[in-house]
């Protein structure tokens, strides 16, 4: 969470003000999934108030490591991915309307 509110003197800036540059293109598999994973964390405890006590609470996985907590707050918070022609079974049953 620091890394991604604080500037870091070394290059000028927050994690989260980096110049898109810095994570796309060439630097994209170096930098992005770092980028992202840190932002992860540091909305999920904004969400929570910025409170640490709070925060370890309700995610006792930070004392773990940083990739369990990422793992866990991408299954409890984020919504899962849809295909935009519905689920296997909603597929499966107009395919057997049709027929």
């Amino acid at each position: 969470v620091k890394q991604w509110n604080e500037v870091n003197p070394a290059t000028g800036y927050a994690l989260k003000d980096w110049p898109e540059s810095w994570y796309t293109g060439k630097q994209q598999t170096n930098m992005a999934n770092n980028r992202c994973n840190r932002e992860l964390v540091a909305l999920a405890f904004a969400r929570l108030n910025s409170d640490e006590k709070r925060f370890e609470e309700e995610y006792p996985e930070c004392n773990k490591g940083f990739g369990e907590l990422c793992n866990t707050i991408r299954r409890r918070d984020c919504p899962g991915r849809t295909s935009r022609n519905g689920t296997p079974e909603e597929r499966a049953q107009r395919k057997t309307r049709t027929q």
